[in-house]
């Protein structure tokens, strides 16, 4: 199935904001990445998360990049109760923009079930996870086949491509197959509203919020 920019969206998705993924690039790679031997992420895990808070001093981007995974698409939606829905069923999952990612490690551990893929801006992901790419949310139809995976879920991943992004994560996902959005719409000039993303020709929306710098959907695709 081949992937035409704007094939939802129209104009709006035909844009990769370069500077802004650049910028988050950079922000990502001041955070520590985690040791791959056990007795070094044992000795310096304690102190990881004040030497980031001084190091980085950026708020709120620091509780993104260390989100737990039960909080994807809050106030809307569980995401680990997606997944346990699913009651041993092999599945197949896309993370786009994991941060650390060390979160999904036990989350892997206890479901065997789970094929997990995820893409990250730069190398500062958890060693310990597979099959993660550094690619941007604009181009997973480069890497992943379309109708692939069975969950795609973004926490603050897509980095002010919000359409573009959403457009390549239905397109690699499957039919009937979920996805879990958190958009930030903060410093846009004319921020997005959930009736922008309203698109029922391509995905039932199963449950949506807007707060104030962020839009949350649950989506099916058809």
């Amino acid at each position: 199935m081949e992937f035409i920019p704007g094939y939802i969206f129209g104009d709006k998705a035909k844009q990769t904001k370069e500077a802004s993924l650049e910028k988050q690039s950079k922000k990502g790679l001041q955070f520590i990445r985690p040791h791959k031997k056990p007795i070094l992420r044992f000795l310096v895990a304690p102190f990881v998360p004040v030497v980031e808070w001084f190091r980085v001093n950026i708020g709120d981007h620091y509780a993104y990049w260390n989100t737990p995974i039960r909080k994807y698409g809050e106030p809307v939606v569980n995401v680990e109760s997606l997944m346990q829905k699913e009651n041993g069923r092999q599945i197949k999952i896309l993370d786009v923009g994991i941060g650390r990612g060390t979160r999904w490690l036990r989350i892997l551990k206890r479901n065997r079930n789970i094929e997990f893929h995820g893409t990250s801006l730069n190398e500062n992901y958890d060693p310990l996870l597979k099959n993660v790419k550094q690619i941007h949310a604009g181009e997973l139809h480069e890497h992943y086949d379309a109708n692939s995976f069975d969950y795609v879920f973004t926490h603050y991943g897509i980095h002010r491509q919000a359409f573009r992004g959403i457009e390549n994560m239905v397109h690699v996902l499957k039919p009937g197959g979920e996805a879990v959005i958190v958009v930030s719409v903060a410093r846009w000039k004319r921020p997005p509203t959930l009736a922008s993303f309203d698109k029922p020709d391509f995905y039932e929306i199963l449950g949506a919020a807007q707060e104030k710098n962020a839009i949350v959907l649950h989506i099916c695709k058809k």
